[in-house]
């Protein structure tokens, strides 16, 4: 049992021992307990009062430990619960970060598609490095001799996907995403024009209808949702989010949700992930240009989705078609891939419910699916690591993916993050 949780069991145990033992003596009950032990041993001695006095307290500090003291328990955190205070919680997601942090850290390949890489992916690398900055990492050595490396990668044209040969919108976007918050935070600076510099070429690649997957504007049917909301993800950390042509921009682009919900692309049907990644986006717009969009954004009904889709159906992750890759001479016109929606959930349902947006009782079965996931999908390295697969995602035949574990840190340091900032997540609903 865990130290703290022991300590809290002794005191309540204590506690409400004594509680019973000043209500036995309210009603003279132990006298009549010592009546009785003298009337049995047909004699009055003080060792028999002592007995008298002794046995009960004993007798009851054990009943209480073993049935009392676990249904205070189980009452306290329901009501916890009921309030909106996830605390008791806290401790728990802190161990789980810090284990999966410690399996990424200490693979000795910074960072490819699985742990057993010998090579490092741009894209993977992009995506432990987020997670290591949201657990506040960004001054451990493996951060920044990993953000020394990759920024090596970057060239004026954008960060390459090393798998497809060229340069994309994602791989981009995310390490303007991680340089744009690392700002004022780590001795960076002589970096930061040559991303400036790329934020505004990444703004330039987009067509009236978002971004592809290359650093190129693209065609109509080559648009993907997901890539363009990581494009403005990104954007939003750098000047030009102050500018009137993007505003105008997002608020086009939330315009083209159906009933706030989006697909991969404008004539897909309704997808999980890039209705989070929007609420998310959604929730980091300043709050004047957020009252813009609510007039042309349905977001309660988007948040009505990912929460029926990730909590009550159990979605954990789905599968996007790459297409207009053939422009990178693979030989082939599109490719799967996979989103891992733990993290875009959560940090959705998150920031929903600190604005006001999703209501107690659901933010508890919110909880109670994290719970699930964390039961049924992690899995132990050593006994200080441990790697997150979604149950049923295929399996890697030469190791265990990497990008999984990153995302469901995202989601966890969102859970921790968000309530930190809020002091007490019960106190955002006052």
């Amino acid at each position: 049992m865990d130290v703290d949780l022991k300590r809290r069991k002794v005191f309540v145990t204590l506690l409400v021992s004594a509680l019973e033992i000043w209500t036995l003596l309210q009603y003279n009950l132990l006298t009549l307990l010592r009546d009785f032990i003298c009337l049995i041993f047909r004699t009055e001695t003080d060792i028999l009062d002592a007995i008298a006095l002794v046995t009960p307290a004993g007798v009851l500090y054990l009943m209480n430990w073993y049935f009392v003291t676990p249904l205070v328990e189980v009452a306290f955190e329901l009501i916890q619960s009921k309030i909106g205070d996830f605390r008791p919680i806290d401790k728990q997601y802190k161990v789980i970060v810090r284990k999966l942090n410690n399996w990424l850290v200490n693979m000795p390949c910074h960072w490819g598609a699985v742990d057993k890489a010998t090579e490092t992916q741009n894209a993977n690398t992009c995506e432990a490095l987020i997670a290591l900055y949201k657990s506040g990492m960004y001054k451990n050595e493996v951060f920044r001799s990993t953000l020394s490396k990759i920024n090596l990668e970057v060239n004026e044209r954008g960060l390459c996907s090393k798998s497809l040969g060229k340069e994309t919108v994602v791989c981009t976007s995310m390490i303007l995403y991680l340089m744009g918050e690392l700002k004022g935070k780590v001795d960076y600076e002589i970096w930061h024009d040559k991303y400036d510099a790329l934020a505004r070429r990444l703004w330039n690649s987009r067509c009236k209808y978002g971004w592809g997957v290359f650093m190129e504007k693209p065609s109509f049917e080559d648009c993907s949702n997901v890539n363009s909301i990581w494009a403005l993800r990104a954007l939003n950390q750098y000047s030009t989010r102050d500018t009137r042509e993007f505003k105008e921009f997002i608020l086009e682009f939330y315009e083209h949700s159906k009933f706030g919900k989006f697909g991969f692309s404008q004539q897909d049907s309704s997808r999980l992930t890039p209705t989070a990644m929007a609420i998310v986006l959604y929730y980091e717009l300043e709050p004047n240009l957020r009252k813009r969009i609510m007039q042309r954004y349905k977001v309660d009904e988007a948040i009505k989705y990912v929460f029926e889709q990730f909590v009550n159906k159990g979605i954990d992750y789905e599968v996007e078609t790459l297409i207009g890759i053939k422009k990178a001479n693979m030989g082939v016109a599109k490719a799967p891939w996979n989103h891992i929606l733990i993290g875009y959930a959560i940090e959705a349902l998150t920031l929903a419910y600190k604005y006001g947006n999703l209501k107690i009782y659901q933010m508890n079965k919110c909880v109670k699916r994290i719970e699930l996931i964390l039961k049924s999908s992690l899995y132990n390295e050593t006994p200080d690591e441990m790697y997150y697969i979604p149950e049923k995602m295929e399996r890697h035949g030469l190791g265990n993916y990497t990008y999984p574990t990153a995302y469901l840190v995202w989601g966890l340091n969102c859970f921790l993050n968000e309530r930190r900032k809020s002091n007490e997540i019960f106190k955002w609903r006052r």
